[in-house]
């Protein structure tokens, strides 16, 4: 026979949360769910009513297994200690104490509901190096010292008499000690670890490296220039220099003292050219779609390249020669990261 468990859940704004997170076990009515005891099976239920419309809803435990309720353990001590490093939250329901110096990993999120409590012996220290959620009530009642060295909030109200005023926040003490410089922009170097990108200089615009693992601070804009002798046979040119891996170039191409002239863009994928078609047809332009480089010496008589790949320094072209053609073709370039 399945069994359920049941969850009351209250469902009110900002810190204003109540809990009543019951301990696992077998099927129980609402007034016995204080004495239940034993871990849920896989195949357990979660019921999770919602008091302020009346609805319920069923969760399965699987999707509730990185909650560990810290009574499963026998207390906090006890659940840090079998835990470890293991990326967890740790549900605090009812009054816990540390009767000896403890620290909470960084890998531990402390979530305590209403009713929960950690008290520490005297002369005892708690580090939590996690984070910690709860509401906007007591949730430490030591005698002893709690220390909060979390990538987090602490607030006040979370001790004896404190106020719902933030005395901790490492978050913005993290984000202060990267941010050395105007200008900085702070970034995810992985998961979880925060790192600094040091302003540009000026006009630079922020792209993402060739690894595509961070950000970065480039021009990302080339002009230059490349020649061809337009007898060379069919084959591919390689242009570097660029300084970055292009994702559009423009040319200008020309046949020194001659009317062949041609206008083109190039993204390695669609390459089109505006060309001067003077040589078939007096006084005529005309847009050729499937180069970017489009020079005509006579009816016949032609040479035409277009972007075969997009280098990590330019690019390469790979050009095209039909019937006797001859001079030497000057292209002007703008790459465009």
């Amino acid at each position: 026979m399945r069994k359920y468990i049941v969850f009351l859940l209250s469902l009110l704004l900002c810190f204003q949360v109540s809990f009543a997170f019951p301990v696992y076990g077998a099927d129980q009515k609402i007034s016995e769910l204080t004495a239940l005891g034993a871990k849920p099976a896989s195949d357990d239920t979660l019921v999770i009513y919602d008091s302020s419309t009346g609805l319920t809803k069923k969760v399965d435990y699987t999707y509730l297994e990185d909650i560990k309720n810290v009574n499963l353990y026998g207390g906090l001590t006890a659940a840090v200690a079998s835990i470890g490093a293991t990326e967890t939250t740790l549900l605090i329901t009812d009054a816990q104490t540390v009767t000896a110096d403890l620290s909470i990993p960084t890998t531990m999120q402390l979530f305590v509901a209403r009713g929960g409590d950690i008290t520490v012996s005297a002369g005892k220290v708690l580090t939590i190096n996690g984070t910690i959620l709860a509401g906007a009530y007591q949730i430490f009642g030591s005698t002893g010292t709690v220390t909060y060295a979390g990538n987090g909030i602490f607030y006040g109200k979370w001790k004896s008499g404190g106020s719902n005023t933030v005395l901790v926040d490492n978050k913005d003490a993290v984000m202060a000690n990267l941010l050395t410089g105007q200008g900085d922009i702070i970034y995810s170097s992985s998961s979880t670890v925060p790192a600094r990108l040091v302003k540009g200089a000026a006009n630079t615009k922020l792209f993402i490296n060739a690894g595509a693992t961070a950000p970065e601070w480039a021009v990302g804009v080339q002009i230059g220039v490349f020649s061809i002798d337009t007898a060379t046979a069919t084959g591919t040119q390689a242009v570097t220099g660029v300084g970055f891996k292009p994702a559009k170039v423009f040319f200008i191409a020309n046949v020194t003292d001659t009317t062949q002239l041609s206008f083109g863009f190039d993204d390695g994928t669609i390459e089109d050219a505006l060309y001067n078609n003077y040589a078939r047809v007096a006084t005529q332009w005309a847009v050729y779609t499937a180069s970017s480089i489009y020079l005509i010496q006579d009816d016949g008589i032609l040479y035409s390249g277009l972007i075969q790949s997009l280098d990590a320094d330019g690019f390469t072209i790979s050009w095209t020669k039909a019937g006797a053609k001859t001079g030497t073709a000057s292209i002007l370039y703008l790459a465009i990261r």
